[in-house]
């Protein structure tokens, strides 16, 4: 049987609070590519491209080269990023299209107080075909202590494709999809009220108090993509859903009402 993740053990109330448990604090992360701590790990960065929210996580290295994934919330797959770190402060990356070409460049800074702050990435980003730009603002999330092939491996690719499809089932109303896609018995909190539930007929008896307009609001609000990753789950939505490691659904995190 799956492990009971955290969420449903500890915390069954507010996705806020789960979130803010569960979660590590957002560490002071260097951005010198020198120092040991960054090189081989991904750090991840939510904010904006205009008006749109986006994850995004970079890999730097000790000679200054940049690599990286980015994602909205309706991105079908992640979108592959290179380029440099310059003088710990200026940072360039090439967004490349399905077919390998370049599709917009990030031109941005990193304004920290020290050279080794990359806390906060700012600039614009600048489709190839157009010349649109829209504004960039980053903020550094997490680090993920695992290298980008992680987020690339099929073992990974197979939970993304998984959590799109929940997501796209939750948001478009449909249960026999929603309750498909989970792994039973499914651990289930709503407010403060917790359950076991062990059968898709089971679930979809409880659907409406579960996939409420709020929690569909936080399950809209994040993209599954480059997602948060613990020994006992891989987290959607600031904690409103956790997936095992084969993609199935474990815990729904509902607020209520």
């Amino acid at each position: 049987m799956t492990a009971r993740p955290p969420t449903a053990r500890l915390l069954p109330t507010a996705i806020a609070l789960l979130a803010a448990i569960l979660l590590p604090a957002r560490p002071a992360i260097a951005c010198d590519p020198a120092a040991a701590q960054m090189i081989g790990i991904v750090t991840m960065y939510e904010g904006t491209i205009g008006p749109y929210p986006i994850r995004l996580g970079l890999q730097f290295e000790p000679d200054g080269t940049v690599a990286g994934r980015y994602a909205y919330p309706a991105s079908p797959t992640t979108l592959r990023l290179a380029g440099r770190l310059a003088g710990g402060r200026t940072l360039t990356l090439t967004e490349f299209g399905a077919h390998g070409s370049p599709a917009a460049t990030f031109a941005t800074t990193i304004p920290g107080a020290k050279k080794t702050d990359c806390d906060v990435i700012r600039g614009t980003w600048t489709q190839a075909a157009t010349g649109h730009a829209l504004p960039v603002r980053l903020r550094m999330s997490d680090t993920s202590m695992r290298p980008l092939a992680y987020y690339l491996s099929p073992a990974t690719l197979r939970i993304e494709r998984a959590a799109v499809a929940f997501r796209a089932a939750a948001l478009a109303g449909k249960p026999a999809e929603v309750a498909a896609a989970l792994h039973y018995p499914v651990f289930v909190s709503i407010g403060t009220k917790r359950m076991r539930l062990p059968t898709p007929a089971a679930l979809r008896s409880h659907y409406d108090a579960i996939f409420t307009p709020a929690y569909l609001a936080h399950i809209r609000a994040d993209i599954p993509h480059l997602m948060f990753v613990r020994d006992q789950g891989i987290m959607l939505g600031g904690g409103a859903v956790w997936f095992n490691r084969a993609g199935q659904v474990i815990t729904l995190n509902s607020p209520g009402p």
